[in-house]
């Protein structure tokens, strides 16, 4: 059975329901586990004896064949915490930690678009930098991370995730906090990551399945100097223009894929005016519904589903 791990805070997320569409004719057995949601946390259960381990759902025992990341779990960011949790903090960590325990006890199932490790690491923006600039790929000149300021960079980036919960002490109530990469103070002491700026002409988001790539682009005059998650956080819809991606930046991003492990991500490029093609996120388990076609969009979710 394939075990799709759907982190969503959406009731009808249309990227999940494509998804789920595909694999309903694809003829495969499939599970969606939705991590954001305690009401799903709570019918799985973990059970070892003798040295064998079984999973089971809602009292039914499921034999996994693949782990599929829709997305990230993101435990971090449960919001319907249960009534009887007094501290949601410790709550989400332990979520966090009871889902890590799947991956380990399983580690002989095959995870898709990687292993959980390598997922996590393809999250890591230096690290992935290093492996990126190995391959061939141009990336921004200077990243530091950074509680402080430093010195001569100006473009701030939120490090990690682009929101978080916090406790808001004069509401007495947890909050969504949008984490945003503009002009914004420091926002609760929390660590940025400072780059050098790119003056580019174009945006592109790629979908990388396999061997496959599909490629869109947005004009930078769209996001009138702002970025991507600004310009969204801001109400501003766009239609992505389909595009492609130069053949040797694309033979240098399968080979990163490769190097880190993983078949499935959601590359991002920023283009300058001389042509370059400065790459500046990976996003493995990213999102591709809504950068392409419905059509395309389609095929994306086919390409996925038939490597399960």
């Amino acid at each position: 059975m394939v075990v799709v791990f759907a982190s969503s805070l959406y009731t009808n997320d249309t990227q999940i329901e494509l998804l789920r569409r595909v694999l309903g004719v694809s003829g495969k057995r499939f599970l969606f586990v939705n991590p954001l949601d305690p009401k799903d946390l709570s019918k799985i259960q973990l059970y070892s004896a003798s040295g064998l381990t079984k999973l089971y759902f809602d009292g039914k025992r499921i034999v996994p064949t693949t782990f599929f990341h829709s997305r990230l779990w993101r435990t971090d960011c449960i919001i319907d915490i249960p009534d009887n949790v007094n501290y949601p903090t410790f709550f989400r960590q332990k979520a966090n930690s009871f889902l890590e325990e799947i991956e380990f006890c399983f580690r002989g199932v095959k995870s898709f678009p990687g292993k959980y490790g390598d997922i996590r690491l393809g999250e890591s923006k230096c690290a992935v930098y290093q492996v990126a600039h190995s391959c061939g790929l141009k990336v921004p000149e200077i990243t530091v991370n950074s509680f402080s300021k430093p010195k001569n960079l100006s473009y701030k980036k939120v490090l990690g995730f682009p929101f978080s919960i916090s406790l808001n002490r004069e509401k007495g109530e947890e909050v969504a906090v949008t984490l945003l990469n503009g002009t914004e103070p420091d926002i609760l002491g929390l660590p940025w990551q400072w780059q050098s700026e790119v003056q580019a002409q174009k945006h592109i988001r790629c979908v990388v399945v396999g061997k496959r790539i599909w490629t869109s682009s947005l004009s930078e005059t769209y996001l009138k100097g702002r970025s991507l998650r600004e310009a969204q956080d801001d109400g501003d819809i766009f239609v992505w223009d389909q595009d492609e991606l130069p053949s040797e930046v694309a033979t240098k991003l399968h080979k990163l894929l490769g190097k880190l492990g993983l078949e499935y991500a959601a590359p991002e490029f920023l283009i300058k005016p001389n042509g370059d093609h400065v790459f500046i996120d990976l996003n493995p388990c990213g999102d591709w519904y809504g950068f392409m076609n419905e059509s395309e969009s389609k095929k994306i979710a086919e390409e996925i589903v038939s490597r399960l």
